[in-house]
């Protein structure tokens, strides 16, 4: 019943937000025309606002979007609402895009859109407090029972301690072992999981903790079918795997899956990601075609050898592919010269050298502001590859990689990264280089990436390529 009032209150609550975006779009009208009257009537706009509304509001409806889940966190309200509204945003360009609404001020309606958002971002933070407050004050709480053992439950018991917000009020704790005590950290003993079905008969539950499995599997397994018998539901925090996996439950056809992922597997937003990735990439492939013919003809006419160079890499989860590029070095006899002169400079399996007599004149040009990786875009457009990611491998260096290497490969490689925006050039260590993929993973959302684009630009500008 908690559950389906709290899904109630999030319809009402995104609903709300339609009605609060078309009202800051109208008070953002009425404020440029009382500065300068020059803009159309506001009823002129109502088509374009719609559809920006209808999106943003279809897309916090199928993002699950709520402030009154009690983990709800600020900073993760503020990102979900930016990414709903940058699908706002691509739909709106749609629709303009197909219907040639050209008499619209556009920058009128990318203000009230930026105005709209701050307006819903003060909106959900403000609830967001308020039911913080409200938990924090004995209203809207939930009883909790704790399943563990003195090693397991300690950190949970902690965790609503300093969080009053969150509205959990623990009952008591049971244990797979006799503690031999009436209490564990203030809290009441209620005696060895065996006897739950007792508790659960006789005090008011509304879910209950499992923080243990290894030490009991199967009276676990039988305590979890107590709380399935009576409807209570089960929260169950894993004691067999790394503190960093994300667990998750989806279904092969009727068949429940307990999925245990690492890093972001938002689908929404890798969804927007490769959207952006496509939109992106094909916009500047047309913009820069003829630049990209006059670079391929320079290559030809300076260096014997293809225009571009195609090389085997490896991609997403081990997947191998042919990535585009520049030719940036001569080829044959010249190459096979200068290759017993070569130095790695980068420790690990992957090679760097300052100073590579293989690259020709042009080749250095190129490489200093990064052109030689236009026809990568090719590589995005296809899906091999993402404007922002680890960057590809060869196999022959995946074939080196230590174990915990090997998961800069649960991500599509990218033309830029985390590592190329942070001093590559000076990272000398493949572990260094390595760590900082992986944190790029473990904590990526869209507004990383947007990030990473911005400051990919100064890079490129400044020449930093090697």
């Amino acid at each position: 019943m908690l559950r389906e009032s709290r899904k109630l209150i999030d319809k009402v609550n995104i609903t709300a937000s339609g009605v609060i975006i078309f009202l800051s779009f109208g008070f953002y009208h009425w404020a440029i025309n009382a500065i300068s009257p020059r803009l159309a009537p506001f009823s002129t706009y109502h088509g374009s606002i719609g559809i920006f509304i209808f999106v943003v509001i279809a897309s916090l409806f199928m993002q699950g979007f709520s402030v009154s889940k009690r983990f709800a966190h600020p900073a993760g309200i503020i990102r979900a609402l930016f990414i709903c509204y940058l699908f706002g945003v691509l739909g709106f360009a749609f629709f303009a895009y197909v219907f040639k609404t050209t008499h619209l001020s556009r920058l009128y309606l990318l203000g009230g859109m930026v105005f709209s958002y701050l307006v819903v971002s003060l909106f959900f933070s403000a609830l967001s407090s308020l039911n913080k407050e409200l938990r924090s004050r004995g209203f809207n709480f939930q009883n909790v029972l704790l399943v563990g053992n003195k090693y397991t439950m300690p950190q949970f018991i902690e965790t609503v301690k300093n969080n009053k917000a969150l509205g959990l009020n623990i009952i008591g704790v049971m244990s797979i072992e006799e503690f031999g005590s009436e209490e564990f950290m203030g809290y009441k003993y209620l005696g060895n999981v065996s006897r739950i079905r007792n508790v659960l008969n006789s005090k008011a539950v509304d879910f209950v903790v499992f923080t243990v499995y290894r030490q009991g599997p199967k009276a676990v397994e039988k305590a979890m079918l107590a709380c399935q018998e009576r409807g209570i539901d089960t929260w169950f925090k894993p004691d067999f795997m790394q503190k960093m996996v994300l667990p998750r439950v989806d279904y092969l056809e009727d068949i429940p899956l307990f999925i245990f992922s690492l890093g972001s597997k938002n689908e929404f937003a890798l969804m927007i990601k490769r959207l952006i990735d496509i939109m992106v990439s094909l916009a500047i492939l047309i913009v820069m075609a003829l630049p990209m013919l006059a670079i391929a003809a320079l290559v030809k006419k300076t260096s014997k050898g293809p225009a571009l160079f195609v090389q085997k890499r490896m991609g997403l989860n081990g997947r191998r592919f042919f990535v585009f590029k520049f030719r940036t070095m001569h080829t044959d006899a010249k190459q096979r010269k200068f290759e017993r002169t070569l130095k790695n400079e980068m420790k690990g399996p992957a090679f760097k050298m300052k100073n590579d007599p293989r690259i020709t004149r042009l080749g250095w040009f190129l490489r200093k502001y990064y052109l030689d990786e236009l026809p990568q875009l090719w590589n995005v457009l296809i899906g091999n590859m993402s404007l922002v990611g680890p960057r590809p491998p060869l196999p022959t260096e995946v074939s080196l990689y230590k174990g915990w290497h090997r998961r800069r490969l649960s991500m599509r490689p990218g033309i830029t990264c985390i590592w190329q925006v942070s001093g590559g050039n000076r990272i000398c260590d493949f572990d260094d280089w390595a760590k900082l993929d992986l944190k790029y993973i473990d904590t990526w959302n869209l507004l990383s990436d947007f990030v990473i684009l911005l400051k990919t630009i100064p890079t490129v500008y400044k020449g930093n390529g090697c």
